[in-house]
């Protein structure tokens, strides 16, 4: 089992894109996303994994196979969710925590996160990490040219700008 270490990070996290490739049409195709890593925990499990940073998402998703395996709680009846590949049906359940991982260490963990989980598999390929959590924690840079995601915590964001005044 590995160690993490928790740190409420002063500097801003950099994190690279991560290189994601598929097949379409017989033609290899190669995107690169802001995917960060994520450590999912239930009551009984924890289960490592990454996800996309969509700032055009309102809510954070869970892939349906990822609840299975952590046996997530559902909070809420099923109800319609609309994303990039149309409309599905999901329902809301509890994560008892919900981190950030850079290395070995966590720089955030959201804890008692009501995420979204569709109600059948392969409706989505990954954590989608929307607007509910990280954008209220961070200030998130996308940076195309480079290739990069810069995440400014706002505690500190907020210190840096009055500092610099």
């Amino acid at each position: 089992m590995s160690s993490y270490r928790t740190q409420i990070p002063h500097d801003p996290i950099k994190c690279r894109y991560l290189v994601y490739t598929f097949r379409l049409s017989g033609r290899q195709q190669t995107i690169h996303l802001p995917l960060i890593h994520v450590r999912l925990k239930s009551e009984s499990r924890v289960v490592g994994s990454v996800g996309l940073v969509d700032s055009g998402s309102t809510v954070t998703f869970v892939p349906f196979e990822l609840a299975e395996v952590l046996d997530l709680p559902h909070v809420s009846e099923n109800r319609e969710s609309i994303g990039a590949g149309g409309t599905f049906s999901t329902f809301i359940a509890r994560l008892r925590g919900l981190q950030l991982v850079k290395g070995s260490t966590i720089f955030s963990d959201f804890v008692n996160a009501h995420v979204h989980v569709p109600t059948e598999p392969d409706r989505i390929p990954y954590v989608i990490l929307g607007r509910d959590y990280i954008f209220k924690r961070f200030e998130v840079t996308f940076q195309e040219n480079s290739r990069r995601m810069v995440l400014h915590h706002h505690k500190w964001a907020r210190k840096m700008r009055a500092h610099k005044k």
